[in-house]
């Protein structure tokens, strides 16, 4: 049995050296994913100085020297060509957006005077202070043109397409995300919409696998239920390898009779790494890769197992073998409401489901939700996701703030 420590970082290895497929995405279809490309900008951020109110624009030479009314000379538009103030006793109406009229350097809002638009005077508001630059969004006080935008690895949200528009990109080049099998072995198990008998239960977990899986933007998933049979297992499994660059099974990995996915998993040449680890729950969790560099996930069958380890293990190494560039694992931290014990003691780390509170202090509040056990979904609804107690300690004290994971993307 190994550590979780250690099993993240072999995890994590193994994933970091897949060999990643590229391919791009247009802007019209701008969803997650990461840039395999630098981006620079092809002008400067402003290209123009940019009016950032509206109101006039004047010169500021001229208020200084003591002009405080003035005749309207124009109107500058957003979008419209530039215009020059001939006249520095006069202004131009300007709006936000608009290019600064040359020979203008400050801009006074409507706030700030009077205008009467029949005489075509604009008056300024006594003890304003009017200098050069004033609400005036300079060229290039952003990013200069050749300056770099956006880094390869970077994830693309909202304001990284933003960029990409700015720039005249309409296709980025991005790491594409990997193939995935879902596969939940059981002889147990019926798929959702068949009325089970007596002894059998609807197959659950690679639906909840799945929502997590497209909830990061993975949506290359083929989804089946495989008995736990010898020959239907090697047949199955066999296919679903060939077929993904990921694997991901849940049931049949722990020590029962009818537990056959590790023996079967070596017999069709996929090297296991490692199988257990000092975790609750999820301690059956067996890892491996098949030939052409496929991973393994064999996720326990537990409901609640199963979508633990999938958020601890293999969602972190789907990101990285989508091209995502982290320095760790964790991404977020919950700050415990209330004191939280280990009843399996200092050995062994545990995740505990919680729910999260944001407060006005800006911190993520977490708090345990006790008597869920691994076989227990329906309970796990009331939860938002799940803490990490480090081994090492059986009691976590209130205050201390923990890894989370959350179901969402808080």
């Amino acid at each position: 049995m190994i550590s979780v420590n250690d099993a993240t970082h072999v995890v994590l290895s193994s994933a970091a050296q897949f060999s990643q497929r590229l391919t791009s995405r247009s802007l019209d279809h701008g969803q997650w994913a990461y840039l395999n490309e630098a981006i620079y900008a092809d002008r400067d951020f402003p290209p123009f100085d940019r009016v950032a109110m509206d109101g006039i624009a004047l010169s500021a030479t001229r208020w200084q020297q003591g002009l405080r009314e003035y005749s309207l000379a124009g109107m500058q538009a957003a979008g419209s060509p530039l215009q020059l103030l001939s006249n520095p006793d006069t202004c131009i109406e300007v709006m936000t957006g608009a290019r600064l009229p040359s020979g203008c350097d400050a801009v006074v809002r409507y706030e700030d005077l009077t205008l009467c638009r029949n005489s075509r005077r604009a008056r300024l508001t006594p003890h304003l202070r009017v200098f050069s630059g004033l609400n005036i969004h300079q060229q290039a006080s952003d990013k200069r043109r050749g300056d770099l935008l956006c880094t390869p690895g970077s994830k693309l949200l909202p304001p990284h397409w933003a960029v990409l528009a700015s720039v005249g990109t309409i296709r980025a080049s991005i790491v594409d995300t990997p193939q995935i099998t879902l596969l939940a072995s059981g002889d147990e198990l019926v798929a959702p919409h068949l009325k089970p008998l007596s002894h059998e239960i609807r197959a659950s977990n690679p639906f909840a696998i799945a929502a997590a899986l497209r909830d990061r933007g993975f949506t290359k998933i083929s989804i089946a239920l495989v008995e736990d049979k010898h020959e239907q297992l090697c047949v199955q499994l066999s296919s679903a390898i060939a077929a993904s660059e990921v694997c991901i099974i849940s049931g049949g990995v722990s020590a029962g009779a009818r537990d056959l996915v590790p023996q079967v998993l070596e017999e069709i040449g996929v090297r296991k790494i490692f199988h257990h680890v000092a975790q609750r729950p999820g301690k059956p969790l067996w890892f491996g890769e098949a030939p052409g560099k496929t991973l393994v996930f064999a996720l326990p069958g537990n409901p609640v197992a199963a979508l633990f380890t999938a958020y601890r293990y293999v969602l972190p190494a789907l990101q990285i073998m989508s091209g995502q560039k982290v320095a760790s694992r964790v991404q977020a931290y919950g700050v415990l409401s209330e004191a939280l014990s280990s009843p399996r003691g200092a050995d062994t780390t545990l995740f505990a489901p919680v729910r999260i509170s944001f407060g006005n202090d800006g911190l993520t509040r977490v708090c345990p939700l006790p008597g869920i056990g691994s076989g227990d979904l329906a309970a796990l609804t009331a939860s938002d996701g799940f803490v990490e107690c480090p081994a090492g300690r059986s009691l976590y004290a209130a205050g201390e703030a923990l890894p989370l994971y959350s179901w969402g993307v808080h």
